[in-house]
């Protein structure tokens, strides 16, 4: 298993951030479903004031780019997410 951890400033706007937390609350199961799929097996996010920190934990063949490229090629939703 393998464990990243990212760090990244969303807009600091207290709606924008209400949004980005009322999304998370609800994952799509398509997102679930094709993070799954590319070896995401965990993923926590923790959010202070703009500032977001996730940890994940992949499988040990994971590729961070190369994976996480596939996911949002692989469909609409998945690339719909990511723009949130």
């Amino acid at each position: 298993m393998k464990t990243f951890a990212m760090a990244l400033d969303l807009v600091d706007e207290s709606r924008s951030i209400k949004e980005y937390k009322e999304y998370h609350r609800n994952v799509w199961p398509e997102v679930k479903e094709g993070l799954l799929e590319i070896g995401i097996e965990g993923m926590e996010i923790y959010l202070l004031g703009d500032r977001l920190f996730m940890v994940i934990d992949t499988k040990d063949d994971f590729d961070l780019i190369a994976d996480f490229q596939k996911y949002t090629d692989s469909s609409d939703k998945a690339a719909q997410w990511d723009t949130l």
